[in-house]
C-alpha cells in the first residue's frame, strides 16, 4: 500500500527480526513498521538491538495485549491488523 504513495519510498521488507535489524543499519529508515511477532526476535528485541537514535515506529500486529509495551518504547502508533 505504500509504494502507491508517491513521497515514500519503502527501502526494505523483510521476513525476521534479524533480517529487519540489518536492513534499517544499512538503510538507516525514518520511518518503521514493525510486527511483535517475528522469526527469531521479537519486534521489540529488534528495537533494544538497534539502540538509540530510533526512527519513528509504528506497530502493526494482531494482538492488542502489547500496546503500552509498544508505547513504552516509544512507539508512534499502534495499528491492529
Amino acid at each position: 500500500l505504500l509504494e502507491a504513495e508517491g513521497d515514500i519510498e519503502v527501502l526494505a521488507e523483510c521476513a525476521s527480526g534479524p533480517e529487519a535489524l540489518e536492513a534499517m543499519r544499512e538503510r538507516r529508515p525514518d520511518l518503521l513498521f514493525l510486527d511483535v511477532q517475528m522469526p527469531e526476535m521479537d519486534g521489540f528485541q529488534v528495537l533494544r538491538e538497534l539502540g538509540a537514535p530510533l526512527p519513528a515506529t509504528i506497530f502493526v500486529t494482531a494482538f492488542d495485549e502489547h500496546a503500552v509495551k509498544a508505547f513504552e518504547a516509544q512507539a508512534l502508533d499502534y495499528v491492529l491488523k
